[in-house]
């Protein structure tokens, strides 16, 4: 098993405190439990993007880098397999679950957006994977030509290349993954985690849509 990270994608050269702590966590969890570790940066996601030449240039021509982070953890699920995490998550799953089975996260108590891109599990070459970012193509294509979306920055991600979207995806495709509990965290003044109590895995607090 491979837990995956991203980090530096965004022109970002050091890990924010949370960042670090919440990779301490996870590496830390992938030793109690014999995983391999790795830490994505822009040099590795741009040389694993050219073994996918049908995605190159949709993966160099999105409107912000944040798209080209949700892109690629795609890509490294289908040519690697494991587990990917958000670096604003940590895990408190005991163990991982059996990583042939696909899975994504459950949000738990938001019905407007089910699953997130947070956590995903998946074996090597899961169809599912690469037929997503063809989803993310046509959207792109759709949303490019509302004009609000030209100032809706986080709406725009979110439904192209971001959770709706893998939402949207999942429902007109009649897919119904296995789930890991993930917490639903407000971002408005409060900033509520929103724990339940049930979470494999806590999402916390950071947007960062350059």
């Amino acid at each position: 098993m491979i837990v995956h990270q991203i980090f530096g994608l965004l022109g970002d050269t050091e890990l924010p405190m949370l960042f670090k702590i919440n990779q301490q966590r996870t590496i830390k969890f992938c030793n109690d439990n014999q995983y391999s570790y790795r830490m994505w940066n822009k040099i590795s996601c741009d040389r694993l993007i050219k073994k996918y030449p049908e995605f190159i240039e949709l993966y160099n021509n999105v409107k912000y880098p944040i798209q080209q982070v949700d892109i690629i953890r795609f890509i490294i699920l289908h040519y690697y397999g494991g587990l990917y995490l958000d670096m604003d998550c940590y895990p408190v799953i005991d163990k991982l679950k059996d990583d042939r089975i696909f899975r994504v996260a459950d949000t738990q108590t938001n019905h407007k957006k089910p699953y997130e891109i947070e956590v995903m599990q998946s074996a090597p070459c899961n169809p599912i994977l690469t037929d997503f970012i063809r989803y993310v193509k046509t959207q792109i294509e759709e949303k490019d030509k509302i004009k609000v979306y030209n100032t809706w920055k986080c709406r725009y991600v979110y439904q192209t290349s971001g959770p709706h979207s893998f939402c949207r995806f999942l429902k007109l495709n009649n897919i119904i993954p296995e789930t890991y509990k993930l917490n639903n965290p407000d971002y408005d003044k409060k900033k509520l985690l929103n724990l339940t109590g049930q979470e494999d895995f806590i999402s916390q607090i950071s947007c960062s849509y350059k």
